[in-house]
Formats: structure tokens, C-alpha cells, sequence
């Protein structure tokens, strides 16, 4: 899926450079698609504290409107690129805010998913904090000296990180490991042991 931490555009955005007719009036269609993004999330969060599991095909509709009307407001303030002159080869440059339009416009059902999904979270902070850990170990010891060592330790990461999930902290998902119980046990019902 696409994350929406990486929707937003960075600081160091110069819109002269990237997208030159849009400038003046790119933070409208900005606004409007954190708007709604907001709206679909505090839609959905309303829906899970109620014990709902979807939300009703009215409301994924009105929001595909809401999402299909915001990309045709971005399409507005920032066009495609001119075909170049007749001398330059290859693609026209569209600029950072072009691009992040089209690839919002392609991948709308996964940019959406969280909304259509409950399974799927807003943003992918989860994922990140848990590749920061391998990365972290990393940069520290530089390398796994055999193969087999890394997928030990990804193993073990990854069923610490499941019982931290399932609200199990990692001495008791160590306690269980080493007692003998399986994941399968220790996850699917609780922590019995």
C-alpha cells in the first residue's frame, strides 16, 4: 500500500522549480486532499469505537466523490507538463508535485484501503518502527556474518514484536518461547501459560 507520510510534500519544496503554473495556487487541492484524508480517518475511527467492521456503502461512496473531486481540483491547479520544444528528447520533467498527483490518481485504491479495510492502518508508522530495529542492528555490528544468523534474529524480532502487538511484553513472550509454547498458542487466544 502507499503510505500516507509520504503524501505530503517536503519543506524544501520550490514550486517555481517543480511545477511552475501551479504555484500560486497548489496549498488549495493540498488542503482539500488533507481534508478529506482527515475526514475518511476520523470517519473510520468513529466506526471502530461503535464495534463496526466496515463502513456503509453510502459513506465509501460519498468519500470516492470527495477523493475523484479533490484529484480533479489537483489535475486543475497543476496540468501536465507542455510537450517540449522540438530540439529535447525523451520525457518532459513534470516536477515533484505533478508526479505525486498522477501516482495519488493511479494508486487511489490503495491510498483509500485504510477506509475500505479496517484490517489496514492510516499510515504505515508500524512498519517503520519495525524495520528501525534492523536497521539499527545494522549499523551497529555492520553485518550478520552467516545468513542463517539474520533469520534467527528476524525470527525472534518478529515474535517479540507480535507479542508486543497482542499486548504481551517480551519477557513473557521469552518465558513462553523457552517453556515451549507456540506461537500459534501464545497468539491466537491470548497469553494462557
Amino acid at each position: 500500500g502507499v503510505s500516507h507520510r509520504y503524501i505530503s510534500i517536503s519543506p524544501s519544496f520550490d514550486p517555481s522549480k517543480d511545477c511552475g503554473p501551479c504555484a500560486a495556487s497548489r496549498l488549495s487541492h493540498k488542503q482539500e486532499r488533507r481534508r478529506t484524508e482527515h475526514t475518511m480517518k476520523k470517519t473510520k475511527d468513529r466506526a471502530v469505537k461503535k464495534g463496526q467492521t466496515k463502513l456503509s456503502y453510502y459513506v465509501l461512496h460519498k468519500f470516492d466523490k470527495e477523493y475523484k473531486k479533490v484529484m480533479e481540483l489537483a489535475d486543475r491547479e497543476c496540468p501536465p507538463p507542455q510537450y517540449p520544444p522540438e530540439k529535447k528528447r525523451g520525457r518532459v520533467k513534470k516536477g515533484k508535485e505533478r508526479s505525486l498527483i498522477e501516482r495519488l490518481m493511479t494508486l487511489k485504491n490503495e491510498v483509500c484501503l485504510f477506509v475500505h479495510d479496517f484490517q489496514v492502518p492510516f499510515d504505515n508508522n508500524q512498519a517503520e518502527r519495525d524495520l528501525r530495529n534492523v536497521k539499527t542492528k545494522n549499523k551497529v555490528i555492520g553485518c550478520f556474518r552467516a545468513e542463517h544468523g539474520a533469520q534467527n534474529y528476524l525470527d525472534i524480532m518478529s515474535f517479540l514484536s507480535t507479542g508486543m502487538k497482542h499486548g504481551i511484553g517480551v519477557m513473557e513472550s521469552l518465558s513462553a518461547a523457552f517453556a515451549g509454547n507456540g506461537s500459534d498458542d501464545i497468539f491466537a487466544h491470548g497469553f494462557n501459560c
